[in-house]
């Protein structure tokens, strides 16, 4: 289970609870560890010259400044390092996105779909926590050929028995509170597709929604690493062939989550767009802060914004990086 943030571009996204895969990254190589010699010998004495002590430092404290970014909220207006008594520039990667600081990305294991087992799969990536990539896992589904079309998703935007799918539709593509509201009530998914790429609202829905609507459904098919005997019987595999717990994620881009860890391990299956992963192994939780929310599994840490001044630790985890395409 990895602690992970996400970013969407012209998203339409499956997520299939279900054994554990996550994804490859490529790597840009030319990033650098943000702390100097110098910052390391200024930090060492900043309690004498600065009246505060970077060595018991911790996001309870707050930041010596009184000013701070965190997750749901941030003020940059004055966030920078005190410059009296010679002190270093910020960090590298300082109020900066998530993926700046720190490390280069490491990759993971990335191989094709026709060269894995659900053999393969389980004893080199589940039972051993080692996030993977198949490529082209989908290429054949239905969904990849029909679900750019919103015509056609209009067309079977409903039940079965003519019923309206009530959606999850937020009002936000960051995450501005713990539990991912505002969402706007009572809206269908026929209603969303009328409104979502409109002036009003392009900017601002984001679905995150159980996917209920069987009629779409049929449009997935069970990925073939992931049909192992062991899943029949344990609520994963459904009458039509496909996993019984998925969610849709859909947008017309630039959203974000936060930086959090779900308690299920997760396939992610990208039908339309892009969208980007970081990635962090559970040994980095320290690193993410987790201990310091007020939200079991999500960190304090902004993703658009880290703030390395109230959350130094976190330029010592390195990630691993993907996209999905």
């Amino acid at each position: 289970m990895y602690c992970a943030i996400t970013a969407i571009s012209n998203a339409l996204l499956i997520s299939a609870v279900s054994l554990f895969f996550l994804i490859v990254a490529t790597a840009n190589d030319d990033h650098d560890y943000p702390w100097s010699d110098e910052h390391e010998k200024w930090i060492n004495s900043g309690s004498s010259q600065h009246g505060f002590s970077w060595k018991t430092f911790s996001p309870k404290n707050g930041s010596f400044s009184g000013q701070y970014c965190e997750v749901h909220s941030c003020n940059l207006q004055k966030m920078r390092l005190p410059t009296k008594n010679g002190a270093p520039p910020p960090p590298r990667g300082h109020l900066q996105p998530m993926g700046a600081q720190g490390f280069p990305p490491l990759a993971v294991v990335e191989v094709d779909a026709k060269d894995i087992t659900p053999d393969d799969f389980y004893k080199k990536h589940v039972s051993q926590a080692v996030p993977v990539l198949v490529k082209g896992a989908a290429r054949e589904w239905p969904a990849v050929q029909k679900w750019s079309d919103d015509s056609y998703l209009k067309e079977v935007c409903k039940h079965e028995d003519g019923s309206d799918w009530m959606a999850d539709v937020e009002v936000n593509k960051r995450v501005v509170q713990n539990d991912r509201g505002p969402t706007q009530p009572n809206w269908t998914f026929c209603g969303y597709l009328d409104k979502y790429k409109t002036q009003e609202w392009a900017e601002k829905l984001y679905i995150s929604t159980p996917f209920r609507n069987m009629r779409l459904r049929r449009d997935l098919k069970l990925l073939p690493h992931l049909r192992c005997t062991t899943n029949k019987g344990q609520g994963m595999v459904g009458k039509d062939g496909v996993l019984d717990w998925m969610n849709l994620w859909m947008s017309t881009g630039n959203t974000s989550s936060s930086l959090h860890f779900d308690t299920t391990e997760n396939t992610h299956i990208q039908i339309v767009g892009s969208k980007t992963f970081l990635l962090w192994p559970p040994t980095d939780s320290l690193e993410m802060y987790m201990d310091f929310h007020d939200m079991y599994g999500l960190s304090p840490i902004n993703v658009d914004h880290v703030d390395l001044l109230r959350f130094p630790r976190f330029a010592d985890a390195q990630a691993h990086v993907a996209t999905l395409r």
